[in-house]
């Protein structure tokens, strides 16, 4: 599975926007299905990440490597179970006085039984995901301007 959300916010640098997502050991206080996120080790630009996420009755635990060059770029992938391939690659671009995000990610699970319910829950998982990262925002940068 596939997916590429993109998007402009005329109101935050690249740099702030880094901040906040290279920020994983944050993410259980406000990513919706993250139950746990430690760092434990790091290499220059190269972490190596204990996740755990959930969502009703389930959790499960992967190790992930986070590779980030700021304030542009960060690639989260993992080759742990439950997945055969995790891959989430945030770019953050100037644009204007704002930045242009655009996060692109890649999840097979090793099971099918994962996958199949993977494809029903994308579309909700990925809006839940963005709304929280833009609360996120707001609350460590300020609201968001309407222009």
């Amino acid at each position: 599975m596939r997916r590429r959300l993109n998007r402009f916010y005329p109101e935050y640098a690249p740099e702030a926007l880094f901040s906040l997502v290279d920020d994983v050991e944050s993410y259980p206080a406000f990513a919706p299905f993250c139950r746990g996120a430690r760092v434990l080790t790091r290499a220059g630009d190269l972490r190596r990440v204990e996740n755990v996420f959930g969502f009703g009755p389930w959790r499960f635990a992967f190790i992930s490597e986070a590779r980030a060059a700021p304030p542009r770029e960060l690639v989260i992938e993992s080759f742990d179970r439950p997945f055969r391939v995790f891959c989430l690659r945030w770019l953050f671009e100037p644009q204007d006085r704002g930045c242009r995000m655009t996060c692109d990610w890649r999840m097979e699970f090793s099971a099918s039984a994962l996958n199949f319910a993977a494809a029903l829950a994308a579309d909700e998982a990925q809006s839940r995901a963005l709304a929280a990262f833009e609360r996120r925002a707001a609350l460590a940068f300020g609201d968001r301007e309407t222009t």
